[in-house]
Formats: structure tokens, C-alpha cells, sequence
């Protein structure tokens, strides 16, 4: 009997040295970024990560991208709240633990000084610094003035040009080639370096939406006028039009560059008011258009803005069904897929305008409604859908 206490004691022992041995603690050495956006894909490195480690924030686990013994990407769940949390590490043993701080998706900036409470401005990004102007003042008096917007120091100053821009209203302003553009009723490029304005060739057509690929601008003539599409050459200061775009005549529509490859879609049907929930990928080289099949949770949205970032699509508020809307989606190429981002925490609004700059989303004007009477938007929010 006493050997067989005596061998449970020794087998009791040699299994309290084994679970010694195999328990693993984990180490943090670093997190990058230590603060970042819900969505956002983050690195921490450190020691004795396995493929079995949990990562949580919180009470919220983390799904891991990648994992190796000192290296582990994941991605910051979707389901926190702005704030500090810790981050909790576990492979084996005692977990690590380190703070990390989720940004707000949206975060409110400096107004406009010069802004129009009647007519619709336009602008375009140079490095890291936004021009928005023209429009109408209350008397329906078209504007010529510009405004800069300051990215890094949150703040307006007035553009003081050699040369005025004829006075406009409704113009469609784009970047290329790290010039300016503007479009209606004449054709004008701004160069930052000379602050000056100088008059292009005429042609093409208005769009909402002018998309951007290279050195060419491709211009969708979205509303009852027509399905045409015109390319303009930045080189050859020259337009040429291109194939009809094949899908359904619509008003309001929207549209992305994303990696060189144009997006366009949405807008309403303007004699049924039917909503359109399609997206069209464009082949420059084959000069056709393919409808991509990825299931949209949008449902359908005209006058709603369209950009690209780090190689993802957006699109976001807008119009569906009578209804403004603040929702922003992602959508993935690689993927063909989409999904829901965040919501604008202020009021929904139509034909805003959005400017990319420094891995931000600046977004600016639009108006409560969707006629031409609705009252107008002063906001300025710089969006973060991902931070990196």
C-alpha cells in the first residue's frame, strides 16, 4: 500500500514538472500602431506567439492574420467603441498585456470661411493641401474665389492667383499629375507652382463622377442626357470619346479609381425613380465596361461620394428610397466583395464633396436634401476608414 502512495506521489510530481515546462507565457515587446481605427490591421511583436494565441481587446477577441513565434498581425474588432483597452496576449500561460487607444472614425475640422449657403463648390488635393471654390452667393451670383484648406495645420487661408478664374457655379473639380482641374462651361487646369489658371480644350461632357487613371480623365455622362463616356488626354490636352457605357441611364451616380482601375455605379433612374445597386469596372485598354457581381449591402444611393484609399473603393451617404443616409461601405477588388465602415455621426446629407489626402478622407459640404433648396452643409470631418 505505501508503494503505491509513495508511486502516486512521484507520478504527481513529474506531471506538475511537465505542465511547468509546457506552460507558455507570452511577451510583448511592441504594437504598431498603438492607436488605430476599428477595421485596422496592427503588428505586435514580442515572444512564444503559437498558432493556438488568443488576442483580445478587451472582452472582444481579435481574429489573427497572420501568426509566428515573434510576430503576430490581427485585426482590431469591429465592435469597439472609441477609447483606451487593453490589449490581452495568451499562448500557453500568463497572458501579455500592453494599452492600446481606438480612434473615432470621424473626427470634425475647421470650417469653410468662404462657405456657399446657396450654390455647390468644387476642388481638388495637391499634396497636402485642398482648393475648394466657385459656386453661388444667396443672389445666385456665380463665385470665383478659392480657399485652401490646410491638412496639417486644420486651417483656411484665401488663394491669392496671378490670373482669375472666370466666374462658375457647378463645376467638377479633379487632381492629376499634381495639377488641378475644373470642368464646365470650359475647361481649366490650376498649377500650384505659378498660382495660376490657364484655359484647356473644351469637350466631353459634365459628370459627377471624373475618373482619374494615369494621364487620362474619363468622363460617364450620368443623368437622361445620355450614356456617353469622353476621355481627355492630359499630355495631348486632347478628347476623345469612348464606348457608351452599357448599363442603365441613371442620375446621381458615383464612382472610385482604385490601383489604375476605374469604378463607376448607383444613381436612381430618374423617370422611375427606381435605385440602381450595381458597380461597373472599366478596362482602359479594351475600352469595355463589366458589371461586377459582388453582393452590395449599399442598397442603392445617388448623390453619394465616391474615393479610393490604400487600395480599397468607398462610397457613402447619399440618397436611397427618399431617405438621406450617413452609411460609408468599403469595397475590396481582390475580393469583388463589400462592407459596411461607419457611420457619420451627424446629419445625412446629399452631393457632398470628398478629398483624399495623407491617408485621410476629408469631407466637406453637401446638402440635407436632395433639390436644389435643401438647407446646406458647413461640416468639415476628416474620415480615418483605416489607419495604418
Amino acid at each position: 500500500m505505501k508503494k503505491i502512495f509513495y508511486l502516486l506521489i512521484v507520478l504527481l510530481a513529474v506531471s506538475c514538472s511537465k505542465l511547468e515546462i509546457e506552460r507558455v507565457d507570452a511577451k510583448i515587446d511592441s504594437i504598431s500602431p498603438v492607436a488605430a481605427v476599428p477595421g485596422s490591421t496592427i503588428t505586435i511583436t514580442g515572444s512564444n506567439f503559437t498558432e493556438n494565441t488568443v488576442v483580445t481587446f478587451g472582452n472582444a477577441e481579435a481574429g489573427l492574420i497572420t501568426v509566428s513565434g515573434n510576430e503576430i498581425t490581427v485585426e482590431v474588432p469591429t465592435s469597439l467603441n472609441e477609447g483606451d483597452v487593453e490589449i490581452n496576449v495568451t499562448s500557453r500561460g500568463i497572458p501579455a498585456v500592453a494599452d492600446f487607444e481606438v480612434l473615432p472614425f470621424f473626427v470634425e475640422k475647421s470650417i469653410h470661411p468662404g462657405f456657399r449657403e446657396d450654390g455647390y463648390p468644387t476642388g481638388f488635393v495637391i499634396g497636402n493641401r485642398i482648393y475648394v471654390g466657385t459656386g453661388e452667393s444667396t443672389s445666385d451670383t456665380d463665385l470665383n474665389d478659392f480657399y485652401i484648406y490646410s491638412t496639417q495645420s486644420d486651417s483656411w487661408g484665401e488663394l491669392e492667383s496671378d490670373n482669375a478664374l472666370p466666374f462658375r457655379s457647378w463645376s467638377r473639380g479633379f487632381t492629376a499629375n499634381e495639377k488641378g482641374y475644373l470642368l464646365h462651361s470650359g475647361f481649366w487646369e490650376f498649377n500650384p507652382n505659378t498660382d495660376r489658371w490657364t484655359e484647356l480644350a473644351s469637350g466631353g461632357t459634365t459628370s459627377n463622377t471624373p475618373l482619374v487613371v494615369g494621364n487620362n480623365v474619363y468622363l460617364v455622362q450620368d443623368d437622361y442626357f445620355g450614356k456617353a463616356v469622353w476621355k481627355y488626354s492630359i499630355i495631348d490636352d486632347e478628347w476623345t470619346q469612348m464606348n457608351d457605357f452599357p448599363g442603365a441611364l441613371r442620375d446621381g451616380a458615383t464612382g472610385f479609381v482604385v490601383n489604375g482601375v476605374a469604378y463607376f455605379g448607383q444613381g436612381v433612374d430618374r423617370s422611375t425613380q427606381d435605385f440602381f445597386n450595381d458597380l461597373w469596372r472599366y478596362n482602359e485598354s479594351s475600352d469595355t465596361w463589366t458589371e461586377v457581381s459582388g453582393p452590395s449591402p449599399i442598397a442603392g444611393l445617388q448623390y453619394a461620394v465616391g474615393f479610393a484609399l490604400n487600395g480599397k473603393g468607398y462610397i457613402g451617404l447619399g440618397r436611397s428610397v427618399g431617405n438621406t443616409k450617413t452609411s460609408f461601405y468599403q469595397y475590396t477588388p481582390e475580393t469583388d466583395s463589400w462592407k459596411f465602415i461607419s457611420d457619420l455621426p451627424s446629419d445625412p446629407r446629399v452631393k457632398a464633396h470628398a478629398f483624399v489626402a495623407n491617408d485621410k478622407v476629408y469631407l466637406m459640404y453637401g446638402s440635407e436634401v436632395s433639390t436644389n433648396f435643401g438647407e446646406r452643409i458647413d461640416e468639415v470631418w476628416e474620415f480615418t476608414p483605416e489607419t495604418l
